[in-house]
């Protein structure tokens, strides 16, 4: 699939803690941006509307696992290309996202260590 100036060419995902809606109480919240061929990022992206669009279902799910198995608990996760995994992240600065506010509620499974250890 080529890549098109409607829909970005990686996504990431940031987490923070914020509190529940009803209850009040501390709890993981997930954002997720998304960036551009041009370079410019757009923070707190709708994922399903804007980063996803148009792509299968399978690929979505290796999508979003990428993105969260990069992601720690709190803090900002590596850029996932839409087609080909975890991008290496060593040219220039990052664009610094805004303050955190709002997510989806997600817990915290940590990255699975393929050596069994």
């Amino acid at each position: 699939m080529s890549e098109t100036a409607d829909q970005p060419v990686a996504v990431r995902a940031r987490a923070h803690i914020g509190t529940s809606k009803w209850l009040h109480r501390p709890v993981r919240l997930v954002c997720y941006d998304a960036r551009w061929a041009d370079g410019h990022v757009k923070f707190d992206v709708d994922i399903y509307k804007e980063g996803l669009r148009g792509r299968h279902t399978t690929d979505k799910d290796d999508i979003f696992q990428s993105m969260h198995a990069t992601c720690p608990e709190v803090g900002t996760g590596q850029w996932v290309h839409i087609s080909y995994g975890v991008i290496d992240e060593s040219s220039g600065p990052e664009p610094v996202p805004p303050k955190n506010h709002g997510g989806r509620p997600l817990k915290y499974r940590p990255p699975q260590n393929p050596s069994g250890m």
